[in-house]
């Protein structure tokens, strides 16, 4: 019986078989598990031995046969073994990849089909939306909270967050924010602005109001819609927003999710909405001057901003000499309004006290150092009848008596400055109690005509007009059709 030995070529372990293996057949190594092709030597038919005694017994035949190193054969019973039949064995493979092929199809269309449901109507946003580019263009009034910054002032935050929600009637998903959101109420409203618009109504009606909230941390879209029952979907330009039923014009019927991180409530016209809506949420629809002006007061956690257009300031000039003719001596610091571009206020806590920060900006340095003197002068030798015009005031705004004691306290300890054509007004004042800032707030909304059931009409000086003359109606003229394909 003649032998062949071979070796593996992957470990070197000496092979040996007399049998005959088919050129088809691939040898697996019983040691390694490496698979490779059977030897020529190994065809050969060679299990005839009656012509091997004829001859004498033939000398073993060895292919690539290395010097033995001690190192076990494996004998012929694990070798058959070892063979593994081609055709078989393709045969496996291809049904384990044709195996892999059907799962992973399936699992990808289940997850295909679960994502879409789960992310029905979800915004994905780009991640590099800026809470200010949501502001609506030709805000009147833009008011900044930082509720994450009154982290350690606790009972601040409890009544500003009080503040925010009786502003408006809150939707039903913040009644329980945290069942609701997944996050709490602060959390989701970590930095909140304020954006009131008045231009385009008349003095019987409130200013549409945008709350724009930009969370800490964030929020699942889908729970805040699935949250709110009377809320009827809408798409404008591939993205989502939700008509929500409200009962008044003045409480917020539009809400819009552009990402996870930022949520807008508005009361806004809905070609307005819109609008907001079309941007990509990067580029800030107010004024290079009034984002600047903004952005540097937004590191308080109070700040507003009140910008004067050229038609608010016209309005003023038309209004002034009405005013001057009852208080000649303030007709300086009417002239000096009529200057101004834009005033803010931010406030800030410095110790037990409060650092509030007024400035107004004029059209030149000029006007701004004149100014600051009018109003030194105003403040050193209040002229006659200034009580009068303090009551009349009082009266026009409805100013309750927190809120005159906390005007009288920075007026009287208020330092003026001017810096290039600004005039800075600062004062150390003592903070209300915590528990008058919820009165104050619903206060300031009653000036602007919010807070009651029925829009009141707001009390302004004789001749004074918001409006700038470029919403669905100007001052004084009737109603304008929205533009085209906004409805």
């Amino acid at each position: 019986m003649t032998t062949i030995t071979f070796a593996c070529p992957e470990c070197r372990t000496y092979l040996k078989t007399s049998q005959r293996i088919p050129t088809d057949q691939d040898i697996r190594c019983p040691k390694c598990g490496t698979v490779f092709p059977a030897p020529p030597e190994t065809n050969l038919d060679f299990s005839d031995d009656r012509g091997m005694e004829k001859s004498g017994p033939a000398p073993e035949k060895t292919w690539d046969q290395p010097e033995d190193h001690g190192a076990d054969h494996a004998d012929q019973a694990m070798l058959r073994s070892a063979w593994v039949p081609t055709g078989a064995n393709r045969a496996k493979r291809i049904l384990l990849f044709s195996a892999v092929i059907v799962a992973l199809f399936t699992g990808g269309t289940a997850y295909l089909a679960w994502k879409t449901i789960e992310n029905w109507g979800r915004n994905q946003g780009t991640g590099r939306e800026d809470p200010l580019a949501f502001v609506p263009a030709e805000s009147t009034l833009v008011v900044g909270v930082d509720l994450g910054a009154l982290a350690d002032h606790p009972d601040w935050a409890e009544q500003m967050e009080k503040g925010i929600r009786n502003l408006h009637r809150a939707p039903s998903f913040l009644d329980d924010c945290k069942t609701n959101t997944g996050i709490e109420f602060r959390e989701l409203f970590d930095q909140v602005i304020l954006a009131f618009k008045l231009d385009g109504l008349n003095q019987n009606e409130p200013p549409h109001v945008t709350i724009i909230a930009h969370s800490k941390v964030p929020f699942n879209q889908n729970r805040i819609r699935d949250a709110e029952k009377d809320m009827y979907r809408q798409v404008a330009e591939g993205k989502t927003y939700y008509k929500l039923n409200v009962g008044s014009n003045v409480d917020p019927g539009w809400l819009f999710m552009p990402s996870d991180t930022i949520l807008i409530l508005s009361s806004l016209p809905q070609y307005e909405i819109e609008t907001l809506i079309e941007k990509d949420g990067t580029e800030p629809l107010l004024s290079p001057d009034e984002v600047r002006w903004i952005r540097g007061m937004q590191g308080n956690p109070f700040w507003a901003a009140l910008p004067l257009s050229p038609s608010s300031r016209q309005n003023l000039t038309r209004s002034s000499p009405a005013m001057a003719k009852m208080f000649p001596d303030l007709a300086p610091v009417l002239d000096t309004l009529s200057h101004a571009r834009i005033a803010g206020a931010f406030a800030r806590w410095d110790e037990d006290k409060m650092a509030v920060t007024l400035n107004l900006e004029c059209d030149s340095a000029d006007a701004a150092r004149q100014g600051s003197i009018h109003l030194q002068q105003l403040r050193e030798k209040p002229p006659k009848g200034w009580q009068g015009l303090a009551l009349l005031l009082t009266q026009l705004l409805r100013l309750s008596k927190e809120l005159q004691e906390t005007v009288q306290d920075f007026w009287g300890q208020a330092k003026f400055s001017v810096e290039d054509a600004n005039i800075r007004m600062m004062a150390r004042i003592t903070p209300p109690a915590p528990e008058k800032l919820t009165p104050l707030i619903q206060q300031i909304s009653r000036i602007l005509g919010f807070g009651q059931d029925q829009p009141q009409p707001r009390m302004m000086p004789p001749g004074f007009n918001p409006g700038r003359g470029r919403g669905p109606r100007g001052p004084g003229g009737p109603p304008q059709q929205p533009p085209p394909g906004k409805v």
